[in-house]
């Protein structure tokens, strides 16, 4: 049986007080009804309807776009959401995360 040993992980940490990410490119609210949610939710969504690509796609030109990596968790902290794309899900390697709860932990064994 052969196991692929080759993964490819990565982490995004989109910062909420950054100008470009705006609602600019968040879907218009087509109703009357006033849109209640946050910047940050109407980001949250935008980002799992594939909007990321078109907003950073500098991310995205390397190889590793070709491997079609799918975002699979979106975590809303304070300042910040913390994308995680990879080929598969997977657990966060806490020494190698850029996600400051983790790596600072990490830090803290060094």
């Amino acid at each position: 049986m052969y196991m692929e040993t080759d993964f490819t992980q990565q982490e995004i940490l989109l910062n909420m007080d950054a100008r470009f990410l705006t609602a600019d490119w968040c879907l218009r609210n087509e109703t009357d009804k006033p849109d209640t949610r946050t910047e940050k939710e109407k980001l949250e969504e935008a980002c799992w309807n594939g909007v990321l690509r078109e907003i950073m796609p500098e991310l995205f030109r390397s190889s590793v776009d070709a491997r079609g990596l799918t975002l699979w968790k979106v975590r809303n902290m304070e300042s910040v959401l913390e994308l995680e794309l990879s080929d598969y899900p997977a657990v966060v390697d806490k020494y190698y995360s850029i996600t400051p709860h983790l790596f600072l932990a990490a830090q803290e064994f060094n």
